[in-house]
């Protein structure tokens, strides 16, 4: 009877075993394979970047030596700091926004005025 309850125990605690090894063994796949694919992410991205950055010191390069078309002189942009540059083209984008909202306003004032006068 010892015996039977040692050799069941045994099974049991093998069994226990035997799955926990799998399962170990299933996380540790998971986790290489999640880890290949953010390497290979990685390299992706670091390629893309590589080649955005190339593409933004050609277009600063451009720029800086950009000439006006009319009179053959230096532009602007060229002369202005990047700083400068993002300023401008913020404001143009908020000139952008309050005329897109003064229409919007205008036409709700427009249909206002319609429902109430007729």
């Amino acid at each position: 009877m010892i015996l039977f309850s040692f050799l069941f125990f045994f099974a049991y605690i093998s069994k226990l075993f035997l799955h926990c090894f799998v399962v170990f063994l299933v996380k540790e796949l998971v986790f290489c394979l999640q880890t290949q694919h953010e390497r290979s992410e990685n390299s992706q991205l670091r390629a893309e970047n590589e080649k955005l950055r190339a593409d933004n010191m050609r277009y600063r390069e451009a720029l800086s030596n950009a000439s006006c078309p009319n009179c053959g002189g230096p532009t602007a942009i060229g002369e202005m700091s990047f700083d400068e540059h993002h300023l401008r083209l913020e404001n143009a984008r908020l000139r952008e926004e309050v005329l897109s909202f003064a229409t919007f306003l205008m036409c709700e004032i427009c249909h206002f005025l319609y429902l109430f006068l007729f």
